[in-house]
């Protein structure tokens, strides 16, 4: 293959990444206004499951499809500028090799996001996939191209390319088998049975007779496990259950419907507590439902809980303009009865129901105090969801 025809398939495949990518980056944006995208199409096969996920953010912030758009432009300039032949052969050489070094790079991570997509969030992305396959294509382009280059900046003589022909057989090779390990995870819908000493542990938890309802409410009516949460934005563990849930929950869409209550640890608001804990809590619950009043609730506990170690007051106003809320409104709503009563209502159900600690959780009628990690908050909700069936 020629070096123009290489670097052309070189380009094409980046182009089609950056579109992949900014289509990726739009839908975190959707997922962000808690829109259902349109590549979710079960529990399994979920975009909103990988790309609403730790892995899918560099730093905690920034969403790696910012980062792929980068790599993607730099990509497809370098190709159609060797397109053009206007480089010196040094040159070429050189910028041939880092875009065989980039497409390595970009398989191998491509590998380690595919496997932790089915082996740690048991989901498929579709769109995810679409670039691991523009990875795999710009894997053997990259070869191509390298070898062609060395071809002709040779002088006619074929290069000594069979460690970088290896290289790329066993990147492709490797990819070819997470994305098999997807496909059957796919398939099988994914998620077994609990441990059986996790069973009983669970089935060893108190339960209620009158479990909280009505509080803020996320998931459809008639699902078959109801979590009723009673939390508190300043408490480090609630922020533990929320970031769970976040991971958890898309893949449960259909069967999981989250109540919030507040329960701050501040005696400002709550007094069933002899001593202060968490200072801004009560202003922060207080803040959440004037959110609440202009329809925003869920985006301002998500950003609140992000931003846990900046809670006062000027930061909370801040916070309201970010999810569009009208800032007057809101602040006046800050020292109103209104709001206020709604926080000591909760409060107060949370107290007849023996809550002492956040976070509370009432899973059905089962009561599950603390934290609970990514994994046995699956496995609650797996219990839950197959008695329900059982049930019905």
């Amino acid at each position: 293959m020629s070096v123009k025809r290489a670097a052309g398939l070189v380009g094409g495949l980046s182009l089609a990444g950056l579109g992949i990518s900014a289509y990726i980056a739009y839908v975190h944006a959707q997922i962000a206004a808690q829109q259902i995208p349109s590549c979710d199409i079960n529990q399994t096969v979920s975009c909103s499951v990988v790309l609403s996920s730790d892995y899918a953010y560099l730093f905690g912030t920034i969403p790696v499809a910012w980062a792929a758009l980068l790599t993607y432009a730099a990509f497809a300039a370098l190709a159609f500028w060797l397109v053009a032949g206007s480089a010196k052969a040094k040159d070429r050489r050189r910028f041939a090799g880092l875009l065989f070094a980039g497409a390595i790079g970009g398989a191998i991570y491509s590998v380690f996001l595919a496997a932790v997509a089915v082996l740690v969030l048991g989901a498929v992305c579709i769109l995810c996939t679409g670039l691991y396959v523009v990875n795999a294509g710009l894997l053997v382009g990259s070869v191509l191209l390298l070898s062609a280059v060395r071809r002709e900046t040779s002088r006619g003589r074929e290069p000594a390319s069979g460690l970088v022909r290896w290289v790329a057989v066993g990147a492709v090779a490797g990819l070819s088998i997470v994305l098999g390990l997807i496909a059957w995870e796919a398939s099988r819908g994914g998620g077994g049975l609990p441990p059986a000493d996790f069973v009983r542990w669970y089935d060893s938890l108190p339960t209620v007779v009158d479990p909280p309802r009505q509080g803020h409410a996320k998931g459809p009516a008639n699902s078959p496990v109801v979590i009723a949460e009673f939390s508190d934005f300043e408490c480090g563990h609630c922020a533990q259950v929320y970031r769970a849930f976040k991971s958890v929950l898309p893949r449960y869409r259909d069967d999981v419907r989250i109540e919030f209550f507040h329960y701050p640890l501040d005696t400002a608001c709550n007094p069933a507590l002899t001593r202060p804990l968490h200072g801004n809590a009560c202003l922060a619950a207080v803040a959440s439902e004037c959110a609440a009043a202009q329809g925003k609730f869920w985006p301002y506990h998500d950003l609140l809980f992000d931003n846990q170690k900046q809670l006062d007051r000027a930061n909370l106003v801040r916070f309201a303009a970010r999810v569009g809320l009208d800032e007057a409104a809101f602040t006046a709503c800050l020292d109103s009865d209104e709001a206020k009563q709604a926080v000591a209502n909760d409060i107060a159900r949370g107290t007849s129901l023996e809550v002492k600690s956040t976070p509370t959780l009432f899973v059905n009628d089962r009561v599950v105090r603390g934290s609970l990690a990514g994994d046995k908050l699956e496995h609650v909700i797996r219990i839950e969801r197959e008695r329900s069936q059982r049930s019905n």
